[in-house]
C-alpha cells in the first residue's frame, strides 16, 4: 500500500480506561511494526461512565460499585500493569484519588486535534492521570496538560469553561453503543474491520494488513 492511500484507523477509548493507553501504545507499535503504511489516526470519544458525578467520586468507592469490591479491582489491575510493563507504561493505581467525569478530558482532545496535538494529548493525559494520579475532571489540571501541550492556556480554559464540543462527545458515546461498541479499546480500520481489547501489536498489525489489502 502506498503512502498516497492512508488507512483510516478510528481509536473508541475512554481518557480513564487503563487498557485504553495499553492500545494507544501498541497501535504505535503496530504502526511501526508496518512503516509502510500510513495512517490517519482519529480518537473517538467513549465514556465508561457516563452517568459519574461532574467533579467525579472517590476512586475506591468507583472501584467497589464497579467490580464490586475494592481488592477484586486491585487483583484485576495486576494484570493491567503486566500488560503495561510490556509497552513501557509504568501505572501506578495507588496514586489515583478520584475517578474523574471523563468530558472534559475527551474535549481537551478534541481541541487539542485543531492544533494536530491529539495523539500527544491523549499520551499526555494518561500519563497524568494512571501514572501522577492527577485530577483529569479538573479545569485547571487540563490547562496545565493544555500548555504542556504548547497550547494556549486562557484560550483553552476558556473553552472548557464553555459548552462547546459537550454534545459532540455525548453524541460520538451514542454513536459507539449504537454500532454495538460496549468495550473500549476498540479499533475500527477503513470504517469496516473492527477489533476491541487490548490486543498486542502484532494482531493489530494483521489487521492493518487485511485492511491495506
Amino acid at each position: 500500500m502506498s503512502k498516497s492511500t492512508p488507512l483510516s484507523i478510528d481509536l473508541v477509548y475512554d481518557t480513564v480506561c487503563p487498557w485504553c493507553y495499553v492500545g494507544k501504545r501498541r497501535l504505535e507499535e503496530a504502526l511501526a511494526l508496518r512503516n509502510n503504511v500510513e495512517a490517519e489516526i482519529n480518537w473517538w470519544p467513549f465514556l465508561l461512565n457516563p452517568g459519574i458525578p461532574e467533579d467525579g467520586m472517590p476512586y475506591e468507592l468507583y472501584l467497589s460499585r464497579r467490580f464490586g469490591s475494592v481488592d477484586r479491582a486491585r487483583k484485576m489491575n495486576l494484570s493491567v500493569e503486566e500488560a503495561g510493563q510490556t509497552s513501557e507504561i509504568d501505572f501506578a493505581f495507588d496514586n489515583i484519588n478520584k475517578t474523574p467525569n471523563s468530558v472534559n478530558s475527551h474535549r481537551l482532545v478534541l481541541y487539542a486535534e485543531r492544533f494536530g496535538k491529539g495523539q500527544a494529548a491523549m499520551e499526555t493525559l494518561f500519563y497524568a492521570y494512571f501514572v501522577n494520579g492527577k485530577d483529569i475532571g479538573d479545569l485547571e489540571v487540563l490547562g496545565d496538560i493544555g500548555a504542556q501541550l504548547g497550547l494556549e492556556r486562557v484560550d483553552l480554559i476558556s473553552y472548557l469553561e464553555s459548552t462547546e464540543m459537550v454534545e459532540a462527545v455525548y453524541s460520538a458515546n451514542r454513536q459507539a453503543h449504537g454500532m454495538g461498541i460496549t468495550s473500549v479499546p476498540t479499533f475500527i480500520i477503513n470504517k469496516t474491520n473492527v477489533i476491541s481489547g487490548g490486543q498486542p501489536a502484532e494482531v493489530i498489525a494483521r489487521l492493518i494488513d487485511l485492511s491495506a489489502a
